[in-house]
């Protein structure tokens, strides 16, 4: 959560454009298992939070401390990326899997 409210105060200095998109998709959390390692990106910690999927991690929650005992698992796949947390869960589509085209005939 800490990275989450600094992630915050450094987007309230970009005004009311919001953050750049190259803020939100740093990976900002490196987490391994099973012999996996993937990067968590600035914008799945920012949604974790303010969909208050996390207790105490909402908008007017700057200074509340969350308890050690709050777990956020990390799941990956090759096209998926998923935090849960105690009340939700955040997913993000990651490069792979099947892609789609579009064509016309005329």
């Amino acid at each position: 959560m800490d990275l989450a409210h600094r992630g915050v105060a450094l987007t309230r200095e970009h005004g009311a454009q919001g953050p750049p998109s190259s803020l939100l998709a740093q990976e900002v959390l490196e987490v391994a298992g099973g012999g996996t390692t993937v990067g968590v990106p600035m914008r799945m910690v920012f949604a974790l939070g303010a969909m208050g999927f996390v207790p105490g991690a909402g908008r007017d929650a700057s200074s509340a401390e969350i308890d050690a005992s709050e777990i956020v698992r990390v799941r990956a796949t090759a096209t998926w990326l998923r935090l849960d947390a105690r009340f939700g869960s955040v997913f993000l589509r990651r490069s792979g899997g099947i892609e789609l085209s579009v064509l016309r005939s005329t």
